[in-house]
């Protein structure tokens, strides 16, 4: 099966609960995270967030931006986002299933790109940093962050034992690897901000 098709179905299978299982994060982490991303947007802001799942981020921030599209693989995720900014009567998010490593999207129309919780489980996250860097405009923000599942010997046995129940974690960085990665695709570090928990959320603020 290629990877379009895996993680699609990986991903539709579990759009239902995603919003449960990630609720304590959204307490814990992302809470920090956001209070941190709300300082590089702007309400001229034209974001994206690539692999934006249920919207819990993309939601989160609309407040603060002009307009918002949120990408991800599986279209029961998209749903569940645009069922839930209605709810919410939130209308400057659109949300679209599509591929981050393809997404067809108009180059060089991007003020901020997010990325979330989600480069550390694409197979080949250094090809998803290259497309985007093309849909940001010349002065543009990538704002990535991520869970560092080898930050220490403890979360990467952890993770590693995670992944027996079909979640796939490709890349176990420690934060400074991670780092090291995104600079390695061609990015620039301007800032960082890390939120510390037995897997650390670190959040990068990068310029490409």
């Amino acid at each position: 099966m290629d990877r379009l098709r895996l993680e699609r179905r990986f991903w539709d299978r579990i759009a239902g609960r995603y919003d449960r299982v990630m609720k304590k994060d959204m307490e814990r982490h992302y809470s920090s995270m956001i209070d941190w991303m709300k300082t590089y947007l702007n309400k001229g802001c034209r974001v994206l967030e690539l692999a934006c799942g249920t919207g819990l981020v993309s939601l989160a921030i609309s407040p603060h931006v002009k307009e918002l599209t949120g990408l991800d693989i599986s279209p029961a995720m998209v749903e569940i986002a645009r069922k839930k900014a209605s709810l919410l009567n939130i209308s400057n998010c659109t949300f679209l299933s599509g591929d981050a490593y393809h997404t067809g999207l108009k180059e060089n129309a991007f003020d901020v790109i997010v990325i979330c919780n989600a480069l550390h489980i694409m197979m080949n996250p250094e090809e998803v940093l290259k497309n985007a860097a093309k849909l940001l405009k010349p002065d543009g923000i990538l704002l990535a962050s991520t869970y560092c599942h080898g930050a220490s010997f403890c979360s990467m046995m952890l993770s590693r034992t995670a992944s027996l129940s079909g979640f796939k974690v490709y890349h176990r960085w420690s934060p400074a690897e991670y780092a090291a990665f995104v600079k390695q695709a061609g990015y620039t570090l301007r800032d960082s901000h890390t939120v510390n928990a037995l897997f650390p959320l670190s959040c990068l603020a990068l310029g490409a």
